[in-house]
């Protein structure tokens, strides 16, 4: 391919588009890290591979694609830049309706009352802890995109987007997931249907949330991980303790679901009051506060460390 004018290339561009993909039914997935992730995870998810030689970094992720049986094409570099400006030598086309198919299929695994929320070596999800990441309103695809990937390194089962937030398949997204949206599944839910999905799975929900719920104030991580705060069965942090065993113990499906706020609002309140409680990241500094793809990653890999390590 070496016609940036071709109506192949207008169409591929498009794919950036939230038109374009609805049009199409797919979705354009930009960069090495993440074409590679997408054809070794589910192949059937991807339907060409499209790759300048000479910009390509890693020659392995054409050769894996066409081992798989996709349709790998070679482009010119006008034809790259035509289509992509953050591609780095190789894109793929991919279906939206096999991603939705692989994330059903994920959900149900997880549902599955013997291997659902299973720690590494013991189910069908190596690596996997009974940890949920839950985001209500965000806006921003960079924060969006590195939550699904810290979700994904910490091991936790699945990401759940609350009410009004950014697409998974805005393209910033795609590329601050860095492959992650093919490894972890992302569920699009309602508050209503959040709240009536985690009672139905036996998931407790803890707010990141300053202020705490109604007659409970909220644990600090800190005191969590490190064992301060027990003293006096009432305190924030031995609550904390006691809605962490069941997932300790492993018993079956109990999962733990972190609900973020959005960047400028946090959580309403009327969120928080529906939690079963709440957890806060100390702040010893003069910062008024962290960033949320901060403060994602600061809980999700303190809870995610404390249950493999029990």
């Amino acid at each position: 391919m070496d016609n940036p004018k071709a109506d192949r290339v207008r169409k591929l561009a498009d794919l950036l588009t939230k038109h374009g993909q609805r049009k199409a039914g797919k979705f354009l997935v930009e960069g090495p890290q993440s074409v590679r992730e997408a054809v070794a995870m589910d192949p059937a998810i991807v339907t060409d591979v499209y790759y300048d030689p000479d910009a390509c970094a890693d020659p392995a992720i054409p050769q894996a694609a066409l081992d798989a049986g996709l349709y790998v094409h070679q482009a010119s570099p006008a034809v790259m830049r035509r289509v992509s400006e953050n591609a780095q030598g190789i894109v793929a086309s991919a279906r939206i309706d096999a991603l939705d198919a692989a994330r059903q299929a994920a959900l149900r695994r997880l549902d599955g009352a013997a291997t659902g929320f299973s720690r590494a070596g013991s189910g069908s999800m190596p690596g996997r802890v009974p940890l949920i990441a839950a985001c209500w309103q965000v806006r921003d695809p960079g924060n969006e995109g590195t939550i699904i990937r810290t979700a994904d390194a910490a091991g936790c089962s699945l990401v759940v987007l609350v009410d009004d937030c950014v697409d998974p398949l805005n393209p910033k997204v795609i590329r601050s997931t860095a492959g992650s949206l093919f490894h972890i599944p992302v569920l699009h839910l309602t508050e209503d249907e959040f709240f009536d999905w985690a009672a139905q799975r036996s998931t407790a929900v803890w707010a990141a949330d300053i202020h705490g719920i109604p007659g409970s104030s909220p644990v600090d991580v800190a005191d969590l991980a490190f064992g301060a705060g027990s003293a006096g069965t009432g305190s924030a942090a031995a609550g904390g303790r006691a809605l962490l065993a069941p997932l300790v113990c492993g018993e079956t499906n109990a999962s733990l679901a972190v609900l973020f706020g959005n960047e400028a609002r946090g959580l309403p309140t009327g969120m928080v009051e529906r939690a079963d409680g709440s957890v806060i990241i100390p702040l010893y500094g003069r910062a008024e506060s962290l960033n949320l793809a901060s403060s994602a990653a600061i809980l999700l890999y303190t809870l995610s460390m404390l249950l493999h390590r029990h």
